[in-house]
């Protein structure tokens, strides 16, 4: 079996035995209780949303085969633990599966034949910390307003934008700051800042109080309204009356209308609020181009029966700069050699303006 070493752990490794450990105790007092509704339910939110597509993407590109880390292994390790924990808590509701995996898994030094010959697990309390845990499940509130926002915008999740930037209660930014690093990976930006956006401010007369306050002169107050900047805003906000010309104007003479700036996405979670920048220069749209590029050469390859797995030779016609200046992410990402000579054209690749000829 497979040892986890702790201080190679990386804190997505320290959170996901965290919480499978949480989901053991959790768990079993469901089922104690014959509370099998909720054990169900846990077990499959564990599952699916923790486990598979949090974790799993959070580690992917530690087991890749480009990459050689000394924690590479304890990935392995620390995935082996969570699996052999699920086929255990799995016995009771799914005994076919859960020996499924634990055949499957064949854990040297298990003296155990099969699944249901093992001791029901216990949680192992070293590996339990509340706090890490609450952290991550912020975290992936403000992933899930952030992508939420990016499919509101038509961003797609495979373009990075520039940053976010998240508000809220004090314990909600707080768990925040300490997942700056996994925010930056999760929601596929180049940075992620505090605090709270800077909102357009526009000022409109309400006719209501201006009609009544100066009659036939209540249009020229009205213009004069329209024409305050932000810093009469303020003054008028925290005064409550400001002069406008020959006019005295009260707070209730004025509509405050706050908008969020041009080219930032916004939403809002439990807790807080996410704005992305969705503004692109150049080198954001090359990193969008690159990545498109590689999911296309990706895909064809797989239609080109291809293992994904083992490196290939590939020749890219087309913008000749874009392809030098990016030649070794292309090839990282693709896990191939960009060379010349390879005759036999695949397709074309074509995102905005871009368009690349790819050849095997």
């Amino acid at each position: 079996e497979e040892k986890i070493t702790p201080k190679l752990l990386k804190k997505e490794d320290k959170w996901i035995l965290s919480r499978v450990n949480t989901l053991t105790k959790e768990y079993t007092e469901h089922l104690e209780k014959f509370e099998w509704h909720f054990a169900g339910r846990k077990m499959a939110e564990f599952i699916l949303n923790d486990f598979s597509r949090w974790y799993i993407k959070l580690v992917r590109a530690r087991v890749s085969t480009t990459y050689n880390g000394d924690d590479k292994e304890n990935v392995f390790a620390v995935s082996a633990y969570i699996l052999r924990k699920i086929a255990l808590l799995l016995t009771p509701v799914c005994p076919f599966m859960s020996e499924a995996i634990f055949q499957e898994m064949k854990i040297s030094g298990t003296k155990e034949k099969s699944v249901h010959f093992c001791k029901w697990p216990t949680p192992d309390e070293e590996y339990v910390d509340t706090s890490l845990e609450k952290d991550m499940a912020v975290a992936k509130k403000i992933v899930e307003a952030s992508n939420s926002a990016r499919q509101d915008n038509d961003l797609k999740l495979r373009w990075p934008l520039r940053k976010i930037t998240i508000s809220g209660e004090k314990d909600v930014l707080a768990s925040a700051k300490n997942s700056k690093e996994i925010l930056k990976f999760m929601a596929n930006v180049l940075d992620v800042d505090f605090g709270m956006l800077k909102l357009e401010v526009v000022a409109k007369p309400n006719y209501k109080v201006l009609g009544p306050a100066f009659g036939k002169k209540a249009k020229e107050a009205a213009l004069l309204i329209e024409k305050i900047d932000s810093k009469k805003i303020q003054e008028l906000s925290s005064k409550g009356k400001i002069s406008l010309g020959s006019f005295s104007i009260t707070k209730d003479m004025v509509l405050i209308k706050e908008s969020i700036p041009e080219g930032v996405a916004g939403k809002t979670f439990e807790g807080g609020s996410v704005y992305l920048d969705s503004t692109r220069d150049k080198a954001m749209l090359d990193e969008a181009t690159i990545r498109e590029l590689i999911r296309h050469v990706q895909i064809i390859r797989k239609e080109a029966g291809l293992d994904v797995k083992k490196g290939i030779s590939i020749s890219l016609s087309g913008d000749d700069d874009f392809i030098a200046k990016n030649k070794e992410k292309i090839e990282v990402g693709t896990n191939s050699k960009i060379i010349s000579g390879c005759k036999k054209k695949q397709s074309t690749f074509k995102f905005e303006k871009m368009s690349i000829d790819v050849f095997f």
